[in-house]
């Protein structure tokens, strides 16, 4: 169905939790778009499976997802092919945890939904070990993951019933335990 970016049958526009948004395939699409090809993108909040939890009728709302610049102090392993992808959601209740799902075209070739944390390091929220996956659905790539209002990856750092994040559809080589280890320069890592 058109305009139906999650699969669940419904228009996304008819779908407060649902938004479906055309970005660039840039990481630079604010300072230097370049004529970089349009990819759309579905992003779903209170998703369970990747789509909108029918029975929790006060949900959460998506308002304000648009494309921003990668930063610029990025390590050389990150790739984010589209940038960040900045978003507020007005969830439930202040300091709750809402689940996300984020569809993106699989040619983009990323491996979750990297989030820097308070010391600076970059978290794949869609991974197991941070409550989330990532899994192939109907030819698009579902990033699920998890948010806390307040938490440490909320952007706004305050439990007031808004997420505010800006996160990435990213690739980073993963060790063999999933995550990309932290090592010094002159650290070897064997396998």
């Amino acid at each position: 169905m058109a305009g139906d970016g999650n699969g669940d049958g419904i228009t996304d526009s008819e779908q407060a939790a649902v938004t479906s948004v055309s970005f660039l395939n840039t990481p630079t699409a604010q300072s230097n778009p370049s004529g970089a090809a349009a990819v759309y993108v579905t992003l779903v909040a209170g998703a369970v499976g990747g789509k909108t939890d029918i029975a929790n009728t006060h949900g959460a709302t998506l308002n304000n997802v648009h494309q921003l610049d990668a930063p610029t102090n990025l390590p050389a392993e990150i790739n984010m092919p589209m940038g960040l992808i900045a978003f507020m959601a007005n969830v439930q209740s202040a300091g709750a945890l809402e689940k996300f799902s984020l569809y993106v075209d699989p040619a983009l070739l990323v491996n979750g939904y990297w989030k820097a944390n308070a010391a600076g390091t970059w978290v794949n929220l869609a991974s197991a070990a941070s409550g989330g996956q990532t899994v192939m659905e109907g030819g698009k790539l579902r990033l699920d993951f998890n948010l806390v209002d307040g938490g440490e990856f909320d952007a706004d750092g305050k439990a007031d019933s808004v997420i505010t994040d800006p996160g990435a559809a990213g690739f980073m080589p993963l060790s063999v335990v999933g995550y990309a280890p932290q090592l010094a320069a002159d650290t070897h890592f064997w396998f």
